[in-house]
């Protein structure tokens, strides 16, 4: 019977391969190993409490994507937007949820790529009187905009954006050295949304997240058949340091899509102002379809995909590329 028992306990504790959205959700897996992958959006030299231990990864965006990732030995050196593979117990830590890693190999890095977009939220969404939305955010980087500095207590501060109130943390400073003042306004704050000391909160990683660049907000975007091409119609409702446009195409919902356009299609900077845009593409054949995807380009080179919307190109009878323009601007 010893023998017995002694050769259970030689037999290996097995990973479940899981998504970061069922380790957030399910509760059966708290004090499970489990294996997840992710793209690290907080990296394990930013946070000032044993920077070392602590990285947040996410494997998409909005609710649910995030998840903080500890390991007490220390991790290994993470950069933004590394894709990792992790094997740990999932825990809950004071009711925050983390992957507790037991050492350092069982973090691999698979390769890099670009940081999943902030996922923009009213400062109510992350209230800790709103747990049934914020805790959708935990772990996920997350943005706020147009907010004012209302009070300041220890290790956070409280902000609002004109809707709701939620509070910001500074674990990327000094403790003892919180990074701003009250009445000071920021047209946005990005950073992680968090669960410490029984409260929701946004914890910035850097001065990089304060007036962090509000992307470009798309309000429509279509493709319709004409007299002899598709039109790709698309309009903003705000633009920040937007330096252009770019229309991409594919034969296929999943692509691959190359750009169509011969230069880039002027944007118009920052503005609140609605805005109207139109492409012309004239290289298509009756009764194909095509789909379509917009990219709009920040002044610092960044870069975000809206779409695809597809057509099915069916000549229409519209007489001149004037009326086309007049039909649209209405």
């Amino acid at each position: 019977m010893t023998r017995l028992c002694l050769a259970l306990l030689l037999v290996p504790v097995l990973a479940i391969a899981t998504t970061i959205q069922d380790v957030q959700t399910d509760p059966g897996l708290v004090g499970q190993v489990v294996t997840v992958e992710g793209v690290v959006t907080v990296a394990n030299n930013t946070y000032s409490s044993s920077p070392d231990r602590i990285a947040v990864i996410q494997d998409g965006t909005g609710p649910w994507s995030g998840v903080m990732i500890y390991c007490y030995g220390g991790l290994p050196t993470l950069a933004l937007g590394d894709r990792i593979e992790v094997t740990g117990t999932v825990d809950e830590y004071y009711d925050r949820t983390e992957i507790d890693v037991e050492e350092p190999s069982d973090v691999t890095i698979l390769g890099s790529e670009a940081v999943p977009p902030v996922t923009w939220i009213a400062a109510g969404d992350i209230a800790t009187s709103n747990p049934g939305v914020a805790e959708g955010y935990e772990g996920v980087l997350v943005g706020i905009e147009n907010v004012v500095v209302t009070e300041i207590d220890s290790y956070e501060y409280t902000v609002d954006d004109g809707s709701g109130q939620c509070l910001v943390g500074w674990w990327s400073v000094a403790w003892d050295d919180c990074p701003v003042n009250v009445d000071d306004t920021f047209t946005s704050i990005a950073g992680t949304a968090d669960y410490s000391y029984g409260n929701y909160k946004l914890q910035p990683r850097d001065p990089g997240d304060y007036n962090y660049p509000v992307p470009v907000e798309f309000a429509t975007l279509s493709a319709d058949s004409r007299r002899n091409a598709v039109v790709v119609r698309w309009t903003t409702i705000t633009e920040k340091d937007n330096f252009g446009f770019n229309v991409l195409r594919s034969t296929a919902n999943d692509g691959p899509f190359a750009r169509i356009n011969s230069a880039m299609i002027p944007g118009a900077g920052t503005t609140q102002i609605a805005q109207i845009y139109l492409y012309s593409d004239r290289n298509v054949t009756p009764g194909a379809t095509y789909f379509y995807m917009v990219t709009d380009v920040a002044t610092n080179g960044a870069t975000t995909d809206h779409g695809p919307v597809s057509c099915t190109f069916t000549p229409q009878a519209t007489s001149s590329w004037g009326e086309i323009k007049a039909e649209f601007s209405e």
